[in-house]
């Protein structure tokens, strides 16, 4: 691979202003990327050859969370943002959410008003976390510096990071400027406690239905009855 290639990525990450180290850390990931796969182009590769690269850093030696966790955001920056495909990518660190093509999101986002819900909609749909995960984030979690999302664990699940694309930053940051929450990113109505993980379910039905898109809202997972 030319290193033309690598001086587009990194245009493209200025001009949606990511900071220094988020675009040394995806460069190099993508590097890696690209040489485990030569001399095939990343446009030539399938969502089961990224998921064997993806196994491949867990297995080595390097399998670090941070250097998984990097290898995923860059890897949904160049398919999902650079080249408008997609692809329900995840690290054994992640849980996998149902994410929209950029038409479809465009479609769901501008189907509504309320900018809560729209920050609500792009945080779940582009950016690949579960409502469930959303609605207990805190301000604090959202870094727009590096274009990440600091998710919290629970119980046995670790701590971890998603990549934050521009558009859900933009909506993002509209809201917070408009509705100014404190604790919680997403408040409920009565305050002092967040939204629901039904609430949020219920807005992102309402929003798909609306946009007349065929693709369910991801459903919360229920406990086994056995």
């Amino acid at each position: 691979m030319n290193e033309g290639f690598f001086s587009s990525i990194r245009r493209e990450l200025k001009r949606r202003r990511y900071d220094r180290p988020t675009i040394d850390a995806f460069l190099r990931s993508l590097r890696s990327f690209v040489v485990y796969f030569q001399p095939c182009h990343p446009r030539e590769l399938s969502g089961t050859d990224i998921r064997s690269y993806l196994s491949y850093l867990a297995r080595s030696r390097t399998g670090q969370v941070r250097t998984i966790t990097e290898a995923v955001a860059a890897l949904r920056f160049l398919y999902g943002e650079v080249y408008g495909e997609p692809m329900r990518i995840r690290s054994r660190f992640g849980r996998r959410t149902p994410i929209f093509e950029r038409d479809k999101l465009t479609s769901v986002i501008t189907s509504i008003e309320n900018p809560k819900h729209r920050a609500l909609l792009a945080l779940v749909y582009s950016a690949g976390v579960g409502p469930d995960e959303a609605v207990k984030l805190k301000p604090k979690d959202i870094d727009a510096d590096t274009h990440l999302i600091h998710l919290p664990g629970a119980g046995r699940r670790k701590n971890r990071t998603a990549a934050l694309p521009h558009g859900a930053l933009e909506e993002l940051q509209f809201y917070l400027k408009q509705f100014k929450p404190t604790r919680w990113l997403f408040e409920g109505q009565h305050g002092g406690s967040h939204l629901s993980p039904r609430a949020a379910q219920r807005i992102l039905r309402q929003a798909v239905s609306k946009a007349g898109i065929p693709v369910p809202p991801p459903i919360q997972p229920r406990r086994s009855t056995r």
